[in-house]
């Protein structure tokens, strides 16, 4: 009898913790850009080594998905989705501007 109750309650000490609340928009749009920006310093790099911007994230040595990237000379611009916004971050962007308040979203997930 205790065993079926025990399977049935699932307590946490016998199955584990449960999975994590899903990320709120926000906080999800403040992970994406900061990976934008880690795609954006890859593509600088392997600028800065070849002299000429990457094909393909993959030539630049990216393994990220679902992130876009579209070349138009030297510039170039990166973009993802968090939940239904399209957040893009162009070459020529300022890090500042384009990471706002995304740092303290991060810094304070989870708290209310």
């Amino acid at each position: 009898m205790v065993e079926i109750a025990l399977l049935v309650l699932r307590p946490s000490w016998i199955a584990g913790p449960g999975a994590p609340p899903p990320e709120s928009t926000a906080v999800a749009a403040a992970s994406l850009r900061l990976t934008l920006l880690h795609q954006r310093g890859l593509v600088l790099e392997y600028i800065r080594r070849t002299g000429r911007p990457p094909a393909t994230l993959a030539e630049a040595g990216s393994r990220a998905q679902g992130i876009g990237y579209q070349r138009s000379g030297d510039a170039f611009a990166l973009s993802g989705h968090a939940g239904d916004s399209m957040i893009v971050l162009r070459s020529t962007d300022s890090v500042a501007t384009f990471l706002g308040e995304s740092l303290a979203r991060l810094k304070n997930r989870g708290r209310p």
